[in-house]
């Protein structure tokens, strides 16, 4: 994989192109459902008490609080490679705390399509671009579909 910025909502950039992401934690429900959807339920080292879905596959041994008050102690001791967060979800002075136990990935999308355009750049962020871009388009087909 070649070498690639991308740049998050706070405008944080983040290089890809070489080691992936081994143990994400996930602040926000819908992104927790992307990572099971990426085929990366065994990289979610922790998720809050609100990622319920997929329910066949969600451990409440892996919460990690809720998306207002993650217990930033117990993210830490998961040694994660990679946090994901939303810039609405989740309070700005958790996240920075965060910031320094791992890389956060703030994701903060208003449209259907910036919801898309986030899926692929959380795709390429843990090494599952091609995933991302089968189920963008699928998601694109659909919309297209509802609008025709």
């Amino acid at each position: 994989m070649d070498a690639m910025i991308l740049v998050d909502a706070r405008g944080r950039h983040f290089e890809i192109g070489g080691q992936v992401p081994r143990r994400i934690v996930s602040l926000v429900p819908s992104t927790t459902e992307t990572l099971f959807a990426l085929g990366l339920g065994d990289a979610l080292a922790g998720y809050t008490r609100f990622c319920v879905h997929p329910a066949d596959k969600i451990s409440p041994e892996r919460w990690i609080g809720g998306t207002k008050n993650p217990k930033i102690e117990r993210i830490a001791a998961l040694r994660p490679d990679l946090i994901v967060a939303n810039l609405e979800e989740n309070r700005a002075e958790d996240v920075a705390a965060l910031d320094m136990i791992a890389p956060v990935w703030v994701a903060y999308p208003r449209t259907v399509v910036e919801a898309i355009a986030d899926l692929r750049a959380l795709g390429r962020l843990v090494g599952r671009a091609v995933q991302a871009e089968v189920f963008a388009a699928t998601i694109e087909r659909e919309v297209a579909r509802t609008r025709a």
